[in-house]
């Protein structure tokens, strides 16, 4: 996406989800397979999905839209996608979009704002939402 080809990126967010429908039965039968590489790779694919969203549409993908992702996989995806957004800012900053820039800035406080609601204990999310 960083390289602003689409349709690449298409192709392997549906691949990500191809492979973790093959593996959701298995994940249904035994759910302490979920926690850790599954839900890693659930947690970059609802990054994706949210950076991707951003970029086509300027906006955040919800949760709903980001159906294999439960709530923490989701919110970990949230917290990385700032991470990119801080990315794509400074690539903007170096062509002089002032506009792209200041967007990312409102969008990443708008996203702090929401996260201090949260009690945030010690553990993934909150690591995430310290590098925030």
């Amino acid at each position: 996406m960083h390289r602003g080809d689409d349709n690449d990126a298409s192709k392997k967010l549906k691949l990500a989800e191809t492979a973790a429908a093959e593996l959701s039965p298995l994940i249904s039968q035994a759910p302490t397979l979920r926690q850790g590489s599954f839900s890693n790779s659930i947690e970059e694919y609802a990054e994706a999905v949210i950076l991707q969203t951003y970029l086509l549409e300027g906006r955040i993908a919800t949760r709903k839209e980001v159906q294999l992702a439960e709530v923490d996989e989701y919110l970990g995806g949230v917290l990385d996608f700032t991470g990119e957004l801080n990315r794509i800012a400074i690539a903007k900053a170096t062509i002089r979009d002032k506009v792209a820039v200041q967007k990312a800035r409102d969008v990443v406080e708008t996203l702090q704002g929401q996260f201090l609601r949260f009690d945030l204990r010690n553990g993934a999310l909150r690591k995430k939402y310290d590098a925030l």
